[in-house]
């Protein structure tokens, strides 16, 4: 294929490197806005390549090092699948020169393309950097859109130089060429390892002991069970179980530790509590929240409760999933997620027929399907579709567990007049924030409504203000 005569003058009269690399950037930032320029906009002088090809590297190793923190390590397979996709962005830059306009396009499209493709880059590495910094709970469709949306805006950058003055390329050859372009920038995305330049080494603090947490567990819940005051004779008890499944994100512990204070100080259950929780902190004082402790524990509770009057209380605090699970992470222990019918066999199988199960998690309405009957409740933070919030790592509450617990439940003693009060707090918060609604989900069988419907804590406190968190 010949040469285009325009390509081959491409490029004004130098003033120098650095003035230069100015007016590039300068131009770009006018393409990648839409802005039309003229014939002479870029200089696409080799010169001008290089430092192009050094500001990318530059910007992306100073960048990753920024996002890795104080103390990285330098990683060379990092380096390396850096290199690996700059090579076939340079590869397929190529293709689509030798297509439009010969091999002398191809300085033009490098520098067109790097500085047009700056403020994009700026924008998504900081968007990255602000997701990592402060731990938003950002779910893989949102992560999906965000990609997509960066391709696409890759892609029309490239369009839009094919376009330019000096090129001016047909539009067919420039199809061929963007639809390449995207497929291979979606192949790097998905295939090549995300390998970053510079990592934080191990802490120096202690692993954990694998065999003996595990081994040490009947034992650590057979100290929570003994501790369990008995059934009141004649009167309707209340028992609570908190699981804090997630252990790499601090905020489940703490919200199930002050789940725990309040529903003493106001539902009056000191000395009726079992705490389970996923955390290095606490891995030595409370037993691991998995499903098989669950399973233990409600099997404990059959017990000691008196099944076909008193009411077990069941609250769960992690990340959830579109599958109707909740997630249980605790590094190197390997412990599986949890699914409804976990839950409703472990209480089947203990004989208590009494429940209310409070699930603060994304997708957690999945779960009333499969927990649902008339001696039940089950309220969750959110429709089966939807995602809930607040689990950013350091937060106290996630948004259900405040509205529900820390304010509703401070004004009420009632699970469902809670949850109504919740519900509205959480719409309104959303709603100011801009964000979906999580439509948080209840279900009230007939049976529990009836049995609950006179009881009263037998020392509940009075309403304290609430806190803002």
């Amino acid at each position: 294929m010949s040469d285009n005569s325009a390509a081959q003058d491409i490029g004004p009269a130098r003033r120098g490197a650095a003035w230069g690399l100015v007016r590039n950037i300068a131009a770009g930032a006018r393409l990648a806005r839409g802005r039309p320029l003229s014939a002479d906009a870029f200089d696409a002088s080799l010169s001008q390549v290089l430092l192009m090809l050094l500001l990318v590297w530059g910007a992306t190793a100073g960048v990753e090092r920024l996002m890795a923190g104080d103390g990285a390590s330098f990683w060379i397979w990092g380096l390396m699948a850096e290199a690996t996709r700059l090579h076939l962005w340079l590869a397929v830059l190529a293709f689509g020169a030798w297509l439009c306009v010969g091999r002398t396009g191809l300085a033009y499209l490098i520098v067109v393309q790097c500085s047009a493709g700056l403020p994009i880059w700026a924008l998504g590495r900081a968007i990255e950097f602000l997701a990592n910094r402060y731990a938003l709970d950002v779910e893989t469709p949102y992560t999906t859109v965000f990609y997509g949306s960066m391709l696409l805006w890759y892609c029309t950058l490239l369009w839009r130089s094919l376009a330019l003055p000096p090129l001016s390329i047909p539009a067919w050859r420039r199809g061929i060429t963007v639809v390449c372009y995207g497929a291979v920038l979606a192949a790097m995305h998905q295939w090549l390892p995300d390998s970053p330049i510079f990592y934080q080494t191990e802490s120096d603090e202690p692993g954990i002991d694998i065999e003996t947490v595990y081994y040490r567990q009947q034992q650590m819940l057979d100290a929570e069970m003994i501790n369990l005051r008995p059934q009141t004779s004649g009167q309707t008890d209340l028992y609570f179980v908190g699981m804090a499944a997630y252990a790499e994100q601090d905020v489940f512990m703490r919200e199930v530790l002050a789940v725990r204070d309040i529903v003493v100080r106001r539902l009056g259950l000191a000395g009726r509590t079992l705490t389970l929780i996923n955390n290095k902190r606490t891995v030595d004082d409370y037993p691991l929240a998995n499903r098989h402790n669950l399973a233990r524990v409600a099997s404990g509770l059959g017990h000691v409760m008196e099944v076909d009057d008193d009411v077990a209380v069941l609250f769960l605090t992690s990340h959830g999933y579109e599958d109707s699970s909740l997630a249980v992470e605790f590094g190197p222990l390997g412990l599986n997620d949890i699914y409804p019918e976990d839950i409703r066999a472990s209480f089947d199988q203990a004989g208590i027929r009494y429940r209310v199960i409070i699930i603060s998690a994304c997708y957690s309405g999945g779960f009333i399907d499969g927990l649902k009957s008339p001696d039940s409740i089950v309220i969750t933070a959110s429709a089966r579709d939807r995602a809930s919030f607040g689990c950013g790592a350091e937060r106290d509450w996630t948004y259900f567990g405040q509205a529900y617990f820390a304010e509703a439940m401070n004004h009420t003693t009632s699970f469902v007049t809670a949850f109504e009060q919740a519900a509205i707090a959480i719409a309104a918060r959303e709603r100011d924030e801009r964000k979906e609604a999580s439509e948080p989900q209840i279900w009230v069988g007939e049976n529990i409504a009836r049995h609950l419907r006179n009881w009263q804590p037998p020392t509940a406190a009075a309403p304290q203000p609430s806190e803002s968190r």
